[in-house]
């Protein structure tokens, strides 16, 4: 769930201007200051915004790798997080630059987020994201580096995960402020790239860290947008049926998503 809360404070950060849709196409590396491009593996300074929110950075780091890294965390504060894993990967290409589903990337994009915002990432969290919607109760653990995590380790109450899927399904806007530009919301609940993980349906395609997906009932289809968490966490907003569906548990299994389309879903479509 973390990641999709993070491609929704990067949507905040649009909506307050640090941040335009043209954006999206700038390297991630644009937007940091200190960086030394020429101590990085082939190909990571290319390694552009959308991409990393796509998962389809083309980082691709063994455990051996990542554990080594781990072992010199002062190396790891800050923005070093970002030069520790360009420097350490493989050389990238547009063959390594599929999906490929990992914490990297979002870890990545809270860098972006850390750098943009005025004062703290964290800071931003709570007063511009979390706190706009009331949301108070909520623990929202860092990683080595300092920063608010962005690929797991967020965890807040289910009536606050129904906050944000209003938030979703009302097109980012809250109370009457728009919270999360529009345009980014749109593209980052959409269907951008496919999805190749085993647990995961097929006909699941993925956006900016959220997941889009059809839910048949008889004759009718409706349109999902689904932010889906490990271990049975989800929000699940279906706007035509003015519907949202919030779950958290510790399936690890992820089979609670059948039940939901073919029992929940039916029982609220006309």
């Amino acid at each position: 769930m973390t990641k999709a809360y993070a491609s929704l404070i990067l949507g905040r950060a649009m909506a307050l201007g640090y941040l335009t849709m043209a954006d999206l196409d700038r390297p991630l590396v644009s937007f940091l200051s200190g960086l030394d491009p020429t101590t990085f593996a082939d190909g990571a300074e290319t390694i552009t915004l959308h991409q990393a929110l796509t998962m389809r950075s083309g980082m691709r780091l063994s455990d051996e790798q990542l554990e080594a890294l781990r072992e010199n965390p002062s190396r790891l504060e800050g923005s070093g997080l970002v030069p520790a894993l360009f420097e350490s990967g493989a050389p990238i290409s547009s063959e390594s630059q599929t999906f490929f589903y990992q914490g990297i990337d979002p870890e990545l994009v809270m860098q972006v987020i850390e750098a943009i915002v005025p004062g703290t990432a964290e800071d931003f969290i709570k007063t511009e994201f979390l706190g706009k919607m009331g949301i108070t109760n909520y623990t929202w653990q860092t990683t080595m580096s300092g920063l608010p995590a962005a690929s797991s380790r967020a965890r807040i109450i289910s009536r606050a995960m129904v906050k944000i899927g209003q938030l979703v399904m009302n097109n980012g806007e809250w109370q009457g402020e728009q919270l999360i530009a529009a345009p980014y919301l749109a593209k980052a609940t959409s269907g951008l790239v496919g999805i190749t993980i085993d647990r995961i349906p097929d006909d699941y395609v993925y956006g900016y860290y959220w997941h889009r997906l059809d839910a048949p009932v008889g004759d009718q289809t409706y349109e999902a947008q689904l932010a889906w968490g490990g271990g049975g966490q989800r929000v699940l907003v279906l706007p035509e049926l003015d519907l949202i569906v919030v779950m958290t548990g510790h399936d690890r299994d992820d089979t609670i998503m059948d039940q939901i389309t073919r029992r929940v879903v039916p029982a609220f479509a006309p």
